[in-house]
C-alpha cells in the first residue's frame, strides 16, 4: 500500500494534481464567457455577480460575506445583467488581508458591501461599465438607490451576523493552505484523529447562510450568536472517559458564554450524542448514568434559546431519551448535520434510481466501483475482513482511511491477502466528496463515510458496529444493518440486492429535519442556508 495515501489541500476543493480551470483551461471566475445574461434593464448603472454556496475567487481566498442584504419578495423578479466575477474577485484579492493565525476566522476575511437574496440564490452588486480605479462593489449608503433604480420589492433588509462557531478542533480553522502533507499522521492531528470529523464540522457551518455570516472560532465580543458542534460528549459515568468528557462540556460552556458578563449569548447545539456499544443484553438507556456536568451543560443551552424552539440538536432518539432522563425534554434527534450537504432537494429520490442501476449493473456482471471504510476498534474487523477481500475478488475497490490504524489493518490485510487494495484519505471534504462521485456504490462501517456518500449523491449502506452509528442511520433513514448481522459467508450480489432503499421517505425525513434546523437557526436570530430553507418549505 506504500505510496497509495494520496494527500490532499486542507483548503482547495479539487485534487492537488488537478486545477480550478475548465477543460479549456481558464479559471471559471475569469472567463467571460461564464457570465449569464439576464433579462435586465437597460442602461442599468448596476450589474450583479452571482456568488455560489462556496464562491471564492478560484481558490485564491475564502468564501465572500455580505455587509447588507436585500432580501427580495419571494414572488417579485429580479432583472439585472448577471456578469462575469472577474472584476470583482481581483478588487477582493488586491484588498485582501493575511491576517496572523491567532485571528482565526474560517470565511469571511474578504466583504461585499452590497448584495441582493432572490429566492435561494446570492448576488452581489457592482457598478456596470467602471473605469479603473474606481471600485467595482457598490457601498451600503447606496442601498435604497439600487432599491429605487431597480424597483426591487424588498422583504427584509439583512445586516450581517457575526457567529462563533465552536468545534473543538483546528483544522477546519488553520489559515495555512496546505499544497501538501507531510503524512496521514500529520494530517490526523488536524483532525481530532478522525478525518470523519471534518464532515459534521462542514455540515454544522453549512447550516448557516453562508453569505449573512461571519464566523468567527476564537471567542470574541461582542458576538450575535453560538453554534456548537460537538458530538461525544455525553459518556455515562461509569465510562473511564467520563471525567474528562465533562471537562470538556464546562470548557464549551464557558467559551460560548457571556460578553457583557450577564447575558447569555444565543445559541444553538448540533450533534450531540451518547457513546456507548450496543449490547442486546442491557438498556442503553437504564445503563446509562448521567453525570452533573452533562445536565448543567443542557441547562445552560436551555437558557440561551428563545424558550419556544427547542435549541439542542441531537443525533437520536437515544441521546433524546437520556435528555430527558436528565430532565431536559428540549433535545431533536435529526441526526447528523452532513444529512444537509449535498444541495439536490430529492437527493433519496436520485439515489434510488442509481441503486436500480447499480443492481442491474452487478446482476449483469460488470464490475462496479466500490468504496468501503474500515470500523473503529477491533471487535469488527474479522467481519470488515471478509467482507472487503470478497468485494475486491470481483470489483474495483477504495479504502477509505479515517484514522491511523486503519492504514496498519489494509496494509496488514493486503499483504496477508495479496489482493490490491488501494487506499485513500481526505482532509479536504471537496476532494472526498469529488472522489466518491466517480464511483458506484459506498459501504460504510462509520457514520462519515456513509455521509460523504450522501454528500456526493452516491448510493450508500452503513454497517452500524456501535450504538452511535445505530442511532444516527435510525434517524436519518440511512439504510444499515447490525455488523454482527453480516454473514460469515458473505455474498456481495445477495447483499446488494437485499437493500431496500425508499429514496421518497429519505427525503421525506430530510425535509422534517431540514424544518426544525430551520427553526432553530432563525430562532437565535440567523439566517439559515438558503437551500436548507428551500428544502423546509417543501410538502
Amino acid at each position: 500500500m506504500e505510496g497509495s495515501l494520496v494527500e490532499a489541500s486542507l483548503f482547495s476543493p479539487r485534487l492537488p494534481n488537478q486545477t480550478a480551470s475548465g477543460s479549456d483551461g481558464i479559471l471559471p471566475w475569469l472567463n467571460p464567457a461564464a457570465a449569464v445574461s439576464d433579462s435586465s434593464i437597460l442602461g442599468s448603472k448596476y450589474e450583479a455577480v452571482k456568488l455560489e454556496a462556496n464562491f471564492n475567487c478560484g481558490l485564491e481566498m475564502f468564501r465572500i460575506t455580505c455587509n447588507t442584504t436585500l432580501r427580495l419578495e419571494s414572488k417579485s423578479e429580479f432583472l439585472i445583467r448577471s456578469v462575469s466575477s472577474a472584476p470583482l474577485c481581483r478588487e477582493l484579492i488586491a484588498a485582501d488581508k493575511h491576517v496572523n493565525d491567532e485571528v482565526l476566522y474560517v470565511f469571511g476575511d474578504n466583504v461585499v458591501p452590497l448584495c441582493v437574496q432572490h429566492h435561494s440564490d446570492m448576488f452581489a452588486i457592482v457598478y456596470a461599465e467602471v473605469k479603473q480605479p474606481t471600485t467595482v462593489m457598490v457601498a451600503v449608503s447606496e442601498k435604497e438607490a439600487v432599491a429605487s433604480h431597480l424597483n426591487l420589492k424588498l422583504e427584509a433588509t439583512i445586516l450581517r451576523k457575526e457567529v462563533l462557531v465552536h468545534t473543538g478542533y483546528r483544522h477546519f480553522v488553520d489559515r495555512k493552505k496546505y499544497s501538501q502533507l507531510d503524512d496521514f499522521i500529520h494530517s490526523l492531528k488536524s483532525t481530532g484523529g478522525n478525518t470523519g470529523n471534518i464532515l459534521w464540522e462542514f455540515g454544522a457551518v453549512n447550516m448557516l447562510n453562508p453569505h449573512t455570516t461571519l464566523i468567527h472560532t476564537k471567542p470574541v465580543c461582542p458576538i450575535d450568536a453560538t453554534v456548537t458542534a460537538t458530538t461525544n460528549t455525553f459518556i455515562s459515568t461509569t465510562s473511564p472517559f467520563s471525567k474528562q468528557m465533562d471537562n470538556l462540556l464546562h470548557s464549551i460552556i464557558n467559551v460560548s458564554g457571556k460578553c457583557d458578563g450577564t447575558k447569555l449569548v444565543p445559541s444553538i447545539v448540533l450533534g450531540v450524542g451518547v457513546q456507548a456499544s450496543i449490547d442486546s443484553k442491557v438498556d442503553p438507556i437504564t445503563a446509562f448514568s448521567v453525570s452533573e456536568a452533562q445536565t448543567d451543560f443542557l441547562t445552560n443551552f436551555e437558557k440561551r434559546g428563545n424558550g419556544v424552539i427547542p435549541n439542542i440538536a441531537v443525533r437520536g432518539q437515544m441521546t433524546a431519551d437520556v435528555c430527558k432522563k436528565a430532565g431536559k425534554d428540549i433535545c431533536l434527534p435529526l441526526g447528523c448535520p452532513s444529512l444537509m450537504i449535498n444541495s439536490d432537494l430529492h437527493i433519496g429520490v436520485t439515489v434510488e434510481e442509481k441503486w436500480a442501476f447499480v443492481i442491474s449493473k452487478e446482476l449483469s456482471g460488470k464490475r462496479l466501483r466500490v468504496v468501503i471504510t474500515v470500523p473503529a476498534g477491533s471487535h469488527a474487523l474479522v467481519m470488515v475482513e471478509k467482507l472487503i477481500i470478497a468485494i475486491a475478488q470481483e470489483h474495483e475497490v477504495l479504502i477509505i482511511l479515517q484514522m491511523q490504524e486503519d492504514a496498519g489493518f489494509i496494509k496488514n490485510l493486503a499483504r496477508k491477502t495479496k489482493v490490491d487494495l488501494p487506499a485513500r484519505y481526505f482532509v479536504s471534504i471537496f476532494d472526498w466528496i469529488d472522489v466518491i462521485k466517480t464511483y458506484d456504490i459506498v459501504i460504510s462501517t462509520r457514520i462519515h463515510g456513509g455521509m460523504a456518500a450522501v454528500a456526493a449523491g452516491v448510493p450508500f449502506f452503513v454497517v452500524a458496529t456501535d450504538m452511535r452509528i445505530l442511532e444516527l442511520v435510525e434517524s436519518m433513514a440511512i439504510p444499515h444493518q447490525l455488523h454482527s448481522s453480516v454473514p460469515e459467508e458473505f455474498n456481495f450480489r445477495k447483499f446488494i440486492t437485499d437493500v431496500n432503499f425508499n429514496g421518497t421517505f429519505f427525503d421525506e425525513t430530510r425535509i422534517k429535519a431540514a424544518k426544525r434546523y430551520t427553526d432553530m437557526v432563525e430562532s437565535i436570530g440567523l439566517e439559515v442556508n438558503p437551500y436548507i430553507k428551500k428544502l423546509s418549505s417543501l410538502q
